[in-house]
Formats: C-alpha cells, sequence, structure tokens
C-alpha cells in the first residue's frame, strides 16, 4: 500500500471581542499541514480540546459534536480509500475531496462537477450533448449514488428514455455511451472499481446516410446562378453548402476556412473535431469552381447564419431544386466522399480527404457508394444472359410443348443437340 503519513485533529480559533469561535480541520498529510475551515461555530468555553468535543447536552451542542465526527471520519475515509488503492493523495486531491464529499458517493454529482472542470476541454457541441444526457439522469432519478448504478438501473433507464423522452436507439446509444465515459473516468480516479457495463452492451444502428447524386448537385449550383435566391444569408449558405460538397468537410471546419490557410491552391487546416485527438492536418485542392464560391480573401463564409437556419434554408433548396431529399448540412460531406469513391475507387485517399482515423469509418461512405455491388451484380447479369442465349438455339429445336409435360428427370435425359 502506498505510505500515506496522516494525522488530524479539531482546533477552535477564538475571536476577539466575541464568545464564539471558529472550528478548523487541521491534518498532518505526508507532513505538510493543512488547515481547513469548517464554518462551524460554538462557544470558545465550552471547547474540550482533548476529548475534541463541546461539554454540554442541548440537541444544539450534539448536532455540533455529531458535525464534527463527520468532518474527521470524512477526512479518515479519504485516505484509507487511497491507501487501499495503493494511489498517492495530495494536498490537493485530498481538500478536493473533503470540500466536496457527494462526488465519492453521488454519481451524478461526480458527473456534473468533473463535466464543468473539464468544460474549457470539450467541444461546445459535446459539452451541450454531455449536459443533455446529465439533466436526463437528473430527471429520471433526482440523484443517483454510485451503488445504484448496475444492470437493472441501466436496463430502467433505458425504458425510460424510450418511453418517456421517446429517443430512438442511436440517441439512446449516446446516452449510455456518455454516462460509461464518466463512469469510467470516476474508475480511474478510484472512486469505484466494477463495471455495470461490462454485460450491458451499447447498441446503435447505422441510419440511412442521404447524398446527393452529381446531377443534384448541379441542380443546386444552377439554383445559386439563377434569380430564385436572393437574400444575402441563403446565398452564403448554399455556397457553404456546395463547397462542403467539393470538399467534404464539416460546418465548423467550413466557418473557420480562411484565405491564410491556402498555399499553393491547396487549403490545409485541422479539422476541430480531432484538434486536441491528433491535430493531423487535411491538405484539399481547390480549382476555380471551389474557389469562386468563397468570398476570396478572409473568411470564406464571414456571414453564414446558425447552424439550424442553414439547414431550414437547404430544405428550401431543395424544394426549389426539385430534389426530394431531406437536407441538411452533414449531408454534403456524405456527398462529396460518396461520389467521390464512386469516381475514383480510392479509399485510402478518400480517408485522408476525410481525416478519418479508423478506414472502417471510411468503408462506411464506400458501402454507401454501391458500386462494388453494382459492378458484381452488372458482371453476374451479363454472364446469365450471355448463358441463356447460348441455350435458346438448342431449345428451339426441341417440342416445347411435349418438354413441358415431361418430368424433371425426363426432361434432363434429353439429348441436347449443337
Amino acid at each position: 500500500m502506498a505510505g500515506i503519513r496522516f494525522a488530524q485533529k479539531i482546533i477552535l480559533r477564538e475571536r476577539k471581542a466575541s464568545p464564539l469561535g471558529t472550528f478548523y480541520l487541521q491534518v498532518f498529510l505526508n507532513s505538510e499541514r493543512i488547515r481547513e475551515k469548517l464554518e462551524i461555530e460554538a462557544p470558545s468555553d465550552l471547547w474540550d480540546a482533548d476529548a475534541q468535543q463541546i461539554k454540554g447536552k442541548s440537541k444544539e451542542i450534539k448536532d455540533i459534536n455529531l458535525s464534527l465526527e463527520k468532518y474527521k471520519a470524512l477526512a479518515s475515509e479519504i485516505v484509507v480509500r487511497y491507501r487501499l488503492m495503493n494511489k498517492p493523495l495530495t494536498t490537493e486531491v485530498f481538500l478536493s475531496e473533503l470540500r466536496n464529499p457527494l462526488n465519492s458517493e453521488s454519481f451524478t454529482a461526480y458527473f456534473a462537477q468533473d463535466l464543468e472542470n473539464r468544460k474549457n476541454l470539450l467541444k461546445p457541441g459535446s459539452y451541450r450533448q454531455h449536459k443533455k444526457v446529465l439533466n436526463n439522469l437528473k430527471r429520471f432519478r433526482k440523484s443517483i449514488a454510485f451503488s445504484d448504478i448496475h444492470h437493472k438501473f441501466l436496463k430502467e433507464f433505458e425504458m425510460w428514455l424510450s418511453a418517456v423522452r421517446g429517443n430512438g436507439i442511436n440517441t439512446r446509444f449516446t446516452n449510455f455511451k456518455v454516462i460509461k465515459c464518466y463512469w469510467n473516468r470516476a474508475r480511474r480516479d478510484g472512486l469505484v472499481t466494477e463495471n455495470p457495463f461490462e454485460n450491458f452492451p451499447l447498441k446503435k444502428v447505422n441510419g440511412m446516410r442521404t447524398w446527393l447524386t452529381l446531377t443534384e448537385v448541379t441542380r443546386l449550383h444552377q439554383l445559386l446562378n439563377g434569380n430564385a435566391i436572393r437574400e444575402e444569408y441563403e446565398k452564403v449558405s448554399l455556397k457553404a453548402f456546395l463547397f462542403s460538397c467539393r470538399t467534404g468537410m464539416r460546418i465548423s471546419d467550413v466557418r473557420k476556412a480562411h484565405s491564410k490557410n491556402v498555399m499553393d491552391g491547396t487549403l490545409e487546416f485541422i479539422p476541430i473535431k480531432t484538434q486536441t485527438a491528433k491535430n493531423e492536418s487535411i491538405s484539399i485542392p481547390l480549382d476555380q469552381t471551389t474557389r469562386e464560391l468563397t468570398s476570396g480573401k478572409g473568411l470564406f463564409f464571414p456571414k453564414l447564419p446558425a447552424d439550424q437556419q442553414v439547414n431550414r434554408y437547404l430544405k428550401k433548396f431543395a424544394q426549389l431544386a426539385g430534389i426530394d431529399k431531406n437536407l441538411s448540412f452533414h449531408v454534403a460531406r456524405h456527398t462529396f466522399a460518396t461520389n467521390m469513391y464512386r469516381e475514383t475507387k480510392d479509399v485510402l485517399a478518400l480517408k485522408k480527404f476525410l481525416g478519418h482515423s479508423k478506414i472502417e469509418d471510411t468503408m462506411i461512405y464506400v458501402n454507401m457508394a454501391g458500386v462494388d455491388q453494382e459492378a458484381a451484380m452488372k458482371k453476374y447479369i451479363t454472364r446469365l444472359n450471355h448463358c441463356s442465349a447460348d441455350q435458346k438455339p438448342q431449345a428451339s429445336q426441341l417440342d416445347l410443348a411435349h418438354f413441358g409435360s415431361l418430368s424433371a428427370h425426363q426432361a434432363q435425359q434429353l439429348p441436347l443437340t449443337s
């Protein structure tokens, strides 16, 4: 076990011109003295330092003595837990657990505190998503202890998400994925050891991803160059969407795209989604048509509206262009990836353009393109037609009416004429 040297006692500090004194928890942790103010007051003349309690039998005095004992017990529990885990205990960690005792007992309290601690490290979208999951947990049950989370709890929460919140399987998957993230962080912090997700597999389904054909993209280009769209915010929304159709960039990266990141006709950028994880840059050559969609200098799309507004515009554009598909900005990325593979069959190049770390992510678009299946089916049908054509002269020399009356075994015995 980790060698943690520990001693503690309650001390009372008297105040001038006041009969009341303020209590402190004094701890010696690995030879370092820590004094934590307890926000508890009592008459100084009633304090028994040796007995570590206030003298008296009133209910108020008993409550104060009980509170002092709880602080001492909590300090001891923290030290014992770190000894058993064989982990070092610093002053900062000790004070954090002492000041937030619920974090070691309540999963929702730990979740909330850890989320706020990491707020500046998370992408805004991820923070909002995690906050939403936390709120779902609080709506399901006001307070959730670590000990409450087991297989039965997870099943009940899943049923609640489905029946009460109306969440589909992928939304439920996201909720449990986030919960599992914070559970694993609590395990690393030594608050729990078991894994309630071991026999609770997270499930999701691959939804139907919408993408546009090259003909449909051309229709949107024609719509942009026509007179149907005149409002500036609508135009910049369509330009940004078409730019993404030609580059595969997410809307978060399109917003940040700047002329200073273009060198020799190639745009280089680090995707916002993976900035903290990989910091790997992506290089995308920009042809003349793609550059003409941008503002030229500075930010490519400086007046691009909020995401939700852009998506509302896109639904209008689809209707004007006669495209019977539910458009959102991410459809542009699907469009780029699917058509890129259909035209090139180059999975590795597509992987680099999309900034994927795993080839499995890129293969989703290979399946969407359906090129390999189409080629296989064409080859099969062509061969089948050839075989059928080869058999037609042979069949013509038979008495087809008589042939239809034969049994399968008798038909097999008929000689084939050349």
